[in-house]
């Protein structure tokens, strides 16, 4: 162990020497980075550990790292640099030109200073900055000699690294190239142990998988039948996008007769994708059709016709065929010695012929003329049947009548009559009568309202009646009708009617009417001065010549006071234009002298006035 004195001056110049206790120890280093065997390129790092009494000394530690080179590198040392406490990493530029690829190298590292401890080594390192090498790419399958693929390209490398070998992890030597395009490109990497890269590429891949397309641009036309009465030539248009088309055209030539034919061509790429097509279905014919006369439209027994004459023939073909089994033409205008020619027509567009004469048409119709109608009245209705008439003349054939007529029945609005005038040759006029309305029901009435009579039948005053009036077809001229009846008397009656708009009507009658507008009269029996007992009655009479007296009372007014109405009791010609009541004078509240009156009610209701007053001492 060393011991370090510490010298301290004391006065009078005196100097003491002491140890420093604690601060000793041998400096010692550890080796990091890089490992023992390890590959190295480009810029590495020599990194290391410091341990035991390093950077207690002055001076400082240092550590000076020594690169040992092998013979295929040129030998030798070469020092890296020397660091000091406590920096512990020195950088090594492998690819300077002081170190050439090898194996073999080996780094010594050397520590200085106080109490420094043993120099470390790091041995069997490698230094690899060369990338390896790839060799010439090989294409399968190869390019036609346009140089074009119709089908994905592979190509495949070969690569060597003669110091750390290849990293075969990290190496791609084939590449296919399956996308359709023009000038593409493979591409390569390898990878040695010691991470350099080289990379290839194999330009001017082509690539089309995709066939030409073609399109029929023209051909010999074809009638809307599908055929020809020609040769026949198709052409197509070659196209491709990408390599392009060998061809910009291709035709075939269809020359024989028959049905059924077909043209064909093919186009081919560049890259010798082929694509055919056919058109199918050509037809030719060259020869004409027969025609032959089949019917016409009759004539009358006179010659004539009164519509368009059709004249028809038959057609056939022994190849196309005809364009319709029969054809037809329409003779449409009127006179006299016309003709009529037809055409047949093959599929292919060849035609043939044929004429018929003596053909007489009459198309004009008669002329019809309105004469005269049933009239119908003020509101436009008849309550009968309608007859029309009109007029018929013709200036050619002549009319089968000089005149014509309908007549309608049935009820109903908006109703028509119709006439139809006949010429000799068959045409037919008519003509129509709008707005017949006819209505042969009567309508309906019924009672509506009338002044209701009281619980006895009776009225005592006017009594007015209503009936409300309908009609479903022409409609009721008034919605209702009403009649009142005033006189005085028993079981009247009371007559309405209604009119619908076509004159029809309809009547109705209320019976059993009473009325009694005249009070009754009432009297009391006996002289002005009236005696009875209490226990006792009291006699009044009432008369009504009308509807005869219901009831009657008689009100005691008590002379010192008060009054009392008591209700007499029909005794004798009760309901009857005279009438005898009695009042019961017991039912008085008590004796006393009283002016009495008495007062009578019909059965109309009517109350007469009351009696003249008579003096009752009642005991």
């Amino acid at each position: 162990m060393r011991i370090r004195l510490l010298l301290f001056m004391l006065g009078a110049g005196a100097i003491m020497l002491l140890p420093s206790a604690g601060i000793a120890g041998t400096c010692n280093i550890t080796p990091a980075s890089p490992a023992a065997g390890a590959l190295l390129r480009g810029a590495a790092s020599v990194s290391f550990t410091w341990s035991g009494g390093c950077g207690h000394h002055a001076p400082a530690n240092t550590v000076s790292v020594t690169v040992n080179r092998p013979a295929v590198a040129g030998g030798g040392t070469v020092l890296l640099g020397t660091v000091t406490y406590p920096a512990a990493t020195i950088s090594w530029p492998t690819a300077n030109g002081s170190f050439g690829d090898g194996a073999g190298y080996s780094l010594t590292l050397t520590i200085g200073g106080v109490s420094a401890g043993a120099e470390e080594s790091i041995l069997d390192l490698t230094v690899d900055n060369t990338a390896p090498v790839i060799g010439a790419g090989l294409r399968s399958p190869a390019p036609n000699a346009n140089g074009w693929n119709a089908s994905a390209v592979t190509v495949d490398w070969t690569c060597t690294d003669a110091l750390s070998g290849v990293n075969e992890a990290a190496t791609t030597l084939t590449d296919t190239v399956s996308d359709e395009g023009a000038n593409q490109s493979a591409t390569a990497t390898c990878v040695d142990n010691a991470g350099n890269v080289a990379t290839a590429a194999e330009p001017g891949i082509n690539i089309d998988v995709t066939a030409p397309t073609m399109a029929v641009s023209a051909r010999t036309p074809v009638n809307d039948a599908g055929w020809n009465n020609t040769e026949v030539e198709v052409v197509w248009s070659c196209q491709d996008a990408l390599s392009g088309p060998v061809n910009a055209t291709e035709s075939d030539t269809v020359a024989t007769e028959g049905t059924g034919q077909s043209a064909s061509a093919t186009c081919t790429d560049l890259a010798g994708n082929r694509t055919g097509d056919t058109v199918e279905d050509i037809n030719i014919d060259t020869a004409a059709p027969s025609i032959v006369f089949a019917s016409r439209t009759p004539a009358n027994a006179g010659g004539w016709n009164d519509s368009a004459v059709t004249v028809a023939w038959d057609c056939s073909d022994d190849l196309s065929g005809p364009e319709a089994a029969s054809v037809e033409t329409t003779a449409a205008g009127e006179g006299a010695g016309q003709s009529a020619s037809g055409i047949c027509t093959d599929l292919a567009g060849n035609a043939a012929g044929d004429t018929v004469e003596g053909i007489n048409i009459d198309l004009t119709a008669p002329e019809i003329t309105f004469v005269a109608r049933t009239p119908a009245n003020a509101s436009g209705w008849n309550a009968g049947p309608v007859t029309a008439e009109w007029a018929c003349t013709d200036a050619l054939s002549g009319a089968e009548a000089a005149t014509v007529d309908e007549t309608v029945t049935t009820d109903g609005a908006g109703q028509s009559a119709s006439g139809i005038c006949a010429d000799l040759a068959g045409n037919t006029a008519s003509d129509t009568v709008e707005g017949v309305n006819i209505d042969t029901v009567a309508p309906s009435i019924v009672l509506a309202s009338r002044t209701p009579a009281n619980a006895d039948g009776w009225n005592n005053t006017a009594v007015d009646i209503e009936w409300a009036c309908d009609d479903e077809l022409s409609g009721s001229v008034a919605g209702s009708d009403a009649a009142t009846l005033t006189a005085e008397g028993a079981n009247q009656s009371a007559n309405g009617e209604c009119a619908d708009l076509a004159g029809n009507t309809a009547s109705d009658t209320v019976e059993g009417v009473s009325i009694d507008m005249t009070a009754p009269a009432a009297a009391i029996a006996g002289s002005a001065f009236y005696l009875r007992v209490l226990d006792s009655t009291m006699t009044i009479t009432g008369v009504d010549a009308l509807s005869g007296v219901k009831s009657m009372s008689v009100t005691f007014a008590n002379v010192l006071g008060g009054s009392q109405t008591l209700e007499a009791e029909c005794v004798a010609g009760c309901g009857t234009a005279a009438a005898t009541f009695h009042v019961d004078l017991a039912a008085l509240d008590g004796a006393g002298i009283f002016t009495a009156q008495a007062v009578a009610t019909d059965y109309a209701g009517n109350t007469g006035a009351p009696s003249a007053d008579m003096m009752a001492v009642i005991v």
